[in-house]
């Protein structure tokens, strides 16, 4: 049993990763460089290997680039984008001369630096598309969000990664910490189980 970040879908990016074609970026060696790597095919000519067309379908394959169905690291730098966009966009607020999160003069897109950026960071409070919280409280500490899982053996011996609850700082003292209801909990050896 163990903490994992959130699993998360990110809107578009699926789509956008499953989408994507060598002709997306022509001059991209690297882009072919992949492509080339992921169909087993060839962009330059060779008697040896199938000619890459640029058309074959990423679906098609299974690997780490295709799984768009774990985004948990993914979804952090997801957050921390919206974050600075947020903090850039509270920043370069003005009324009346004056910045109205913090009351300073204003300050204009040629006078940015980064620690104004992370002066306006603290301020900040959103909720992204996909639901995740993303604030700072007084001490600067983010929302704390977990998965509660539990690796359970499988009859064919397979290993399967079962989220079992969460933690959510979010949440009022005494309710971040939840086990999900209708769950079984299995100990080490396939041994002892607990259900819920």
């Amino acid at each position: 049993m163990g903490f994992a970040l959130p699993q998360s879908s990110i809107p578009g990016l699926a789509e956008f990763l499953l989408n994507f074609k060598p002709a997306d970026e022509p001059e991209s060696a690297m882009v072919k460089a992949i492509w080339e790597m992921f169909f087993d095919c060839t962009f330059s000519s060779s008697n040896i290997s199938t000619m890459c067309t640029g058309t074959e379908d990423l679906r098609t394959i299974s690997n780490g680039y295709t799984d768009v169905t774990q985004f948990r690291a993914e979804n952090n730098v997801y957050k921390a984008v919206y974050l600075v966009a947020y903090a850039l966009h509270a920043l370069l607020q003005c009324k009346n001369g004056s910045n109205p999160t913090t009351g300073k003069p204003c300050v204009n897109k040629n006078e940015v630096e980064p620690k104004l950026v992370l002066e306006h960071i603290k301020y900040v409070n959103f909720t992204t598309e996909n639901g995740a919280k993303v604030f700072f409280d007084e001490n600067g500490d983010s929302v704390a969000q977990y998965e509660l899982v539990n690796w359970q053996m499988k009859e064919d011996g397979s290993v399967d990664i079962v989220n079992i609850g969460q933690y959510d700082t979010a949440f009022p003292e005494g309710e971040r910490f939840k086990l999900k209801k209708n769950t079984t909990i299995v100990w080490g050896g396939n041994k002892n189980k607990w259900d819920i």
